[in-house]
């Protein structure tokens, strides 16, 4: 053919298969391989037919019959020592994030991923573990205001739940709460002030749980006290 590609047989492929398994590559055939791929793959036919390829094998059925599949616990094994002290560069994390991004974008995928993670609880440790890996962090200029970060934080979110679960989910001022047909949105209120004791922050008697005109009604009497 023109641009240099045939299609071998399954018997062929693995035939191949069986004679490389086990065999390690030096740096040095990898790239007289890298080489020879790139001048067979040079013309835009063969390019094309590449590219056909690619989206038929990440196409919405096939993201359906490898969902489940797992790799065996050598396999695991294998590509974290070919992974191992391995670092990303910038253009290769930008470049795997467009393709993930393009990956999801049908709604059918999405509408799967949803179905996937419906009802997974994740675990306090788990949350945690997330929170102190994004400390200080956010996406559109690396930081955050530090009483923004405080608030946002796991250790702040299991207070409000604590708090809410004490109080029964109900406004502790005009005792109104979610329920049949009605949605109440409710804040987790610092009786001692938040920014005057730092201390406090977490502990659960220093909370109460305030629906958002109480809440707000509270803020304006200290403003008007102070």
């Amino acid at each position: 053919m023109s641009s240099g590609i045939y299609e071998r047989s399954e018997e062929h492929r693995l035939n191949m298969s069986k004679s490389h398994k086990g065999k390690i590559i030096s740096q040095e055939q990898r790239k007289k391989i890298s080489k020879s791929l790139k001048k067979t793959l040079s013309t835009p036919e063969a390019r094309k037919k590449m590219s056909e390829a690619n989206k038929k094998s990440f196409s919405f059925l096939n993201f359906q019959k490898r969902k489940n599949h797992k790799h065996s616990e050598e396999t695991k094994q294998k590509i974290g020592r070919a992974n191992k002290g391995k670092k990303r560069s910038l253009e290769q994390c930008q470049n795997l994030s467009k393709a993930f991004k393009s990956s999801i974008t049908c709604k059918e995928k999405l509408k799967q991923l949803h179905e996937n993670n419906k009802g997974r609880i994740t675990s306090i440790e788990t949350r945690i573990k997330l929170s102190k890996s994004h400390k200080g962090k956010n996406f559109k200029n690396g930081n955050t205001p530090e009483s923004k970060r405080i608030r946002e934080s796991v250790e702040q979110r299991l207070w409000r739940e604590a708090v809410f679960a004490r109080d029964g989910w109900t406004c502790q001022d005009c005792h109104s709460r979610s329920g049949n047909g009605k949605r109440v949105v409710l804040n987790a209120h610092h009786v001692k002030l938040f920014s005057k004791y730092p201390e406090l922050r977490t502990a659960i008697d220093n909370g109460i749980t305030l629906c958002i005109p109480c809440h707000r009604n509270i803020h304006n009497k200290i403003t008007l006290e102070q």
